[in-house]
């Protein structure tokens, strides 16, 4: 796996902490737009 960028990296805590959580609550979390989320969280599936 190639090296993660450090907001990937908080994408996945959150995830990892609660799989369900909703890509609008997931952008909240992080800082991004729920579009970025969703782009980033398909690119690391």
């Amino acid at each position: 796996m190639s090296s993660l960028e450090p907001i990937d990296r908080a994408i996945l805590r959150v995830l990892t902490a609660d799989g369900r959580c909703s890509f609008t609550d997931l952008a909240e979390r992080v800082g991004l737009s729920v579009s970025a989320v969703h782009q980033r969280v398909r690119r690391l599936e």
